[in-house]
Order: C-alpha cells, then structure tokens, then sequence
C-alpha cells in the first residue's frame, strides 16, 4: 500500500484498480485486450509476448511466519504443521512446493487465500503458519506481532 499511496499521492488523478484472484494468464489476456495498462506481479515470465514489455521492478522474498515460536529439527517435520497459503496456481506456491520437492517434503494447506493481509490475520489468530512476502509483514516482524 505504500507504494500505492506514494503514485496517487504523485498522480492525484490516476485512476487504479486492484483485481484479486485472477491469474496470471487472465491478467495478460485483460492486457492484451488493453482491459488493463500494466500489471504488477510475482509471476516469473518465461513465455515472450509480442506487444508486452516485461520488466523486473523489484526481487521479492516469501518467508514461513507463525504466532507462536516453532522448533523444527528436521525438514520432514513441516509435513506435520498447518498452512495458510495462496491458491496451487499461484507461481510463489509453485516455486515453493519445487523447493520443497528438491528436500522429499510435501506440505498441505488446511486454509487457502489469495489476500496477503488475509493470510497474515489469520496467522495471527493462530490458524496455522503463513506464506507471505517479507516485506508485507515488517512491522510486524519488528514488533514481535508475528514471528
């Protein structure tokens, strides 16, 4: 939101709209049918488009957070926790279940939600461990709101 803020506060008249739960192809169809001017995603691109530039802005680092301090010994040991994490299609869960692969562990989501702040509330609720990009949660990690 931050970053939202600093663009209207720099382009009071520009006009922004939030679209959740699309995917990344529904985005670039929208795009390409000039339904939207830009998209802002964590999608990795590995397809060229035509008429499309596709420009990193920013490197992005997803992070396990939880209410409660948790001891894992052993990798295997995330099998046995509770996770609220995005939807499979997202790219970030599909890179994260790849690196889970690589290490033999396999982890389930019990809670399912494509809204960062969602995920975080509900982490913090103790409904189980979240998913988010590190950066969302700061102030939070700084003031021992979650862990």
């Amino acid at each position: 939101m931050d970053y939202i803020e600093k663009a209207k506060t720099d382009y009071p008249d520009l006009k922004i709209n939030l679209i959740s739960g699309a995917n990344f192809d529904k985005m670039i169809q929208m795009l390409e049918e000039h339904k939207l001017d830009f998209i802002i995603d964590t999608t990795q691109v590995d397809t060229n488009y035509n008429n499309i530039i596709i420009e990193e802005i920013k490197e992005v680092q997803n992070i396990f957070i939880s209410n409660k301090p948790i001891k894992i010994k052993d990798l295997k040991e995330l099998e046995s926790q509770k996770y609220i994490l995005n939807f499979e299609y997202s790219s970030t869960i599909k890179k994260l279940r790849n690196i889970l692969k690589q290490h033999d562990v396999e982890i389930e989501s019990n809670m399912q939600c494509d809204i960062t702040e969602l995920r975080v509330e509900a982490t913090k609720r103790g409904l189980g461990i979240g998913y988010v990009m590190k950066e969302v949660v700061k102030n939070e990690l700084e003031n021992k709101g979650i862990i």
